[in-house]
């Protein structure tokens, strides 16, 4: 048995090759990805010790549903390019892939300033509205 990692990146290129050149399988508290649900080919041999980010799907998908809201805006840490992705985006991709691919997602840096988060949180608002019966809140 390989145990961890648990970086989405070092993960997935681990559990692809247990899988198909060591035949042994992967325990690991990491893998949260939507991408690791994948247990046909890829990711046949790992078990993710907690549940990944489809139960933050479902319950954020739930709320919303509650609510009659069908469209978000999702603004989201995210690394430089040359990083890769953060966590937090890995987490409102299974959210946006509930929300059928709809909502307004936006990524930010952590140098970001104020006013580009004044900036997006007014681009958010007029993308990321639906009709909802509810208008006010009380």
């Amino acid at each position: 048995m390989f145990l961890g990692p648990v970086c989405e990146y070092v993960i997935a290129q681990v559990a692809r090759f247990s899988g198909v050149v060591w035949g042994i399988p992967v325990l690991t508290a990491g893998a949260q990805a939507k991408v690791f649900d994948n247990k046909t080919d890829d990711f046949k041999m790992l078990t993710r010790m907690l549940s990944g980010d489809n139960l933050i799907q479902i319950a954020l998908k739930q709320i919303l549903s509650d609510f009659g809201w069908n469209q978000v805006g999702l603004l989201y840490e995210n690394y430089e390019e040359d990083r890769g992705h953060s966590k937090c985006h890995f987490t409102l991709a299974a959210v946006y892939s509930a929300m059928g691919k709809k909502s307004y997602h936006e990524g930010f840096y952590r140098v970001a300033t104020y006013s580009y988060f004044l900036e997006q949180l007014q681009v958010m608002s007029t993308k990321a509205r639906s009709e909802s019966p509810m208008t006010s809140y009380a």
